[in-house]
């Protein structure tokens, strides 16, 4: 019988979920995946431990996704152009404002 690490676990969790429809897995479903996975290893007695890391990681590829899918988090390049886009139109039209004032100063 051996004895699977706890990194090794983790790495086939992570497998697993990246395959799985995190809306329909179950720790059942998981823990019928690990044991074909691991099949000389007993696994029913880390199984607080295998549900624990399950709930981390699906926690983790959530936030992921929310952080992706957010509509207003744009990224930094993102950010810098819409900037720059800004402060284009700002002094483009300063800069109207100030042909406008020496026009008139001329005139005058």
């Amino acid at each position: 019988m051996g004895s699977v690490s706890d990194g090794e676990l983790i790495g086939a969790l992570e497998e697993i979920l990246t395959e799985a429809d995190l809306e329909a897995t179950t720790v059942r479903s998981v823990m019928q995946q690990l044991a074909l996975r691991f099949p000389n290893d007993d696994l029913e007695g880390r199984k607080s431990f295998i549900r624990g890391e399950l709930v981390r990681l699906m926690d983790t590829i959530e936030e992921r996704k929310e952080s992706k899918e957010e509509p207003g988090a744009a990224s930094l390049g993102e950010q810098e152009e819409e900037v720059v886009e800004e402060e284009a139109a700002e002094s483009s039209g300063s800069e109207v404002v100030i042909e406008e004032i020496e026009e008139e100063a001329e005139e005058e």
